[in-house]
């Protein structure tokens, strides 16, 4: 009873980590070897009176496993090129100038450009860890002066990142203050939010993560008179076009955020609702659904009553699994006690041992036996020594698997002719087990969903009442019987004995008779060799030669004994054959404007 009680102890247990397990798996990030993040993307634009702007650009990656260095790519089609290039890296504090040369040096970068592109590859080898790559450079006309306003339209962060950006800001500083028509949109994801400062003529970009393979784009109109130095200058009108064009993106993405909001909305509360029905139909269904309630089992006591059935059959009803090869150890040890076989120790190996057929009747109704006797054997007997070599051979091992296999259904499906399976209660204990995970589990997305309202917190209740109830009602539900329920009493109470033994004197408890008929239990409960170390310790070795009959040769006499000998070499033979089984502040826009610099972006190597 102590053992079934800890087995659902750790049931409890291991059905709560599980859970904790799917809610970490859906919210946490999956990495694999060489993998980076980009956990921070700051930008610096300072606009020139002459219409070029100062770029400074701080991203910094987190890098699991070993990369040589960075690489950024910037898109100049639509402005006038691009110079004063200077490049660092920061890590752990220190700050290295970067070099430019052709060798490939470690703290050195090329530079490739064009009139449509500036290439810049950074060499910097680092392996698990975390470094700040700095880019500064002048872009020259990035701003252009109409008749009756300046423009700057430019993807600053262009869609050429395969990777997501997190943290995002940029800050654009024009060279003047106190500008009441500045007007400021970025257009890239929705998620995002845009500060326009007119006192300090600066406009704030800021996004928590912008996705892979997505641009983020400034616009910003204000008076010429702040860039009068400029000499991209056009010949005509175009503002009133310009803030038409922006209400209408504007407008477009409002909308689009509302019925976003309505489809969140939408989800959310159905999650919500199918987390609770499916709870209380689990609960409803526990009530309509009593099955065969079974008594709790008294404290568990030591029996020395030789169990009803053998020793393989027993280990069935106890287990409530197929038979394992220890089970097959024990039943050809009662094989011998019932003289049907012989055992014995031979060879000059310690763990060989022959067993030798005395009634051939046993052929005709087992396979296993057969395969033994007529194929690893000669026909009238087998040893270990060749069990160990017809096992080493693929096609045997998985001959000897499959009949093996068969043996265990066989003598499973005797078991289960007893009837201690209940079969009501093993159904209902399974459907039972299943309602409360994904009840569960719906729950736990439910409360992530609405982790900021106080009422989560009776959802987390809900699911340990789930707990609870599911334990209590598997507890009350055993997979036996009522008369099988009793048996399984009585086998536990044996094994404890087995379990305790050397806690008692052996002699009080009976002869080497009743040691003798314990034996094969003791095996197949993989005991045997804690019982045959007190037995030696409790009985002198006459005792044991004279009683003990014909188990003393094989099981007692010597260093090893056949039970655990014959298990590891028939473990061994089938193991290869079972692995071959508005302008203002505010949020983005959606669209474009149109902006330059759509194919800047960057990575690692």
């Amino acid at each position: 009873m102590e053992d079934k009680l800890m087995r659902n102890k750790w049931w409890v247990l291991g059905f709560i980590a599980a859970l904790c397990g799917v809610f970490f798996f859906l919210t946490t990030p999956v990495h694999a070897d060489n993998e980076y993040d980009i956990t921070r993307y700051h930008v610096d634009v300072n606009v020139l009176k002459n219409g070029d702007a100062e770029l400074t650009q701080r991203i910094t990656y987190k890098f699991d496993g070993d990369f040589h260095g960075v690489y950024y790519n910037q898109d100049l089609r639509g402005i006038k090129g691009a110079s004063n290039v200077n490049v660092s890296v920061l890590q752990n504090g220190v700050t290295s100038n970067m070099q430019q040369a052709e060798t490939e040096a470690n703290n050195t970068y090329t530079l490739q450009q064009t009139n449509d592109n500036l290439r810049l590859k950074l060499f910097h080898a680092i392996s698990d860890d975390s470094a700040t790559f700095t880019y500064r450079y002048l872009l020259h006309g990035v701003i252009t002066n109409y008749n009756d306003t300046a423009e700057l339209n430019w993807k600053i962060i262009g869609e050429k990142w395969d990777v997501p950006l997190k943290n995002v800001l940029i800050k654009i500083q024009l060279p003047q203050n106190n500008i009441k028509e500045l007007q400021g949109w970025t257009h890239g994801t929705l998620d995002g939010q845009t500060t326009v400062k007119k006192q300090a003529g600066q406009v704030l970009i800021r996004a928590k993560e912008n996705p892979e393979n997505q641009f983020i784009e400034s616009h910003l109109l204000f008076p010429i008179s702040v860039t009068p130095d400029n000499p991209n200058k056009v010949d005509k009108n175009v503002k009133q076009k310009l803030q038409q064009q922006e209400a209408e993106l504007a407008r477009k993405a409002n909308e689009e955020r509302k019925r976003s909001r309505q489809r969140t909305t939408v989800i959310k509360y159905t999650v919500l609702a199918v987390s609770l029905l499916s709870t209380v139909g689990w609960w409803l269904w526990r009530w309509r659904n009593p099955g065969n309630p079974q008594d709790s089992l008294p404290p568990l006591v030591h029996s020395y009553e030789i169990p009803l059935h053998s020793a393989e059959i027993t280990q069935i009803i106890i287990e409530n699994k197929d038979p394992d090869s220890k089970a097959f150890s024990a039943y050809l040890l009662e094989l011998a006690a019932a003289k049907k076989i012989t055992i014995e120790k031979t060879g000059s190996k310690k763990n060989d041992y022959t067993v030798s057929l005395l009634n051939e009747s046993l052929l005709d109704k087992d396979s296993l036996l057969k395969l033994l006797f007529t194929q690893v054997g000669d026909g009238n007997s087998f040893s270990l020594k060749q069990l160990d070599k017809f096992g080493k051979k693929p096609k045997h091992s998985s001959q000897l698997y499959a009949v093996f296999s068969s043996w265990q259904k066989r003598v499973f499906r005797e078991a289960r002719d007893l009837g201690y399976y209940d079969q009501v209660n093993a159904g209902l204990r399974i459907a039972a087990l299943w309602a409360t995970i994904i009840s569960s589990f719906l729950l736990v997305i439910t409360i992530a969903v609405f982790w900021d309202k106080w009422w989560s917190w009776l959802l987390i209740g809900a699911i340990i009442m789930n707990i609870i109830l599911c334990y209590s009602y598997r507890k009350r539900r055993p997979k036996y019987s009522t008369s099988g329920w009793q048996l399984f009493y009585q086998i536990s109470c044996f094994k404890k004995m087995l379990q305790d033994i050397g806690r008692f004197d052996m002699k009080k408890v009976g002869d080497l008779i009743l040691w003798e008929q314990i034996l094969p239990y003791a095996v197949a409960f993989g005991l045997a060799k804690k019982v045959i170390k007190e037995l030696r310790t409790n009985f002198s070795a006459e005792e044991l030669e004279t009683n003990f009959g014909v188990y003393y040769p094989i099981v007692i006499l010597g260093a090893t004994n056949f039970g655990t000998a014959f298990n590891n070499s028939f473990s061994s033979a089938i193991t290869s054959s079972s692995s071959s089984i508005s302008g203002g502040s505010g949020g983005f826009s959606g669209g474009s404007s149109g902006g330059f610099g759509g194919g800047s972006g960057g990575g690692a190597f």
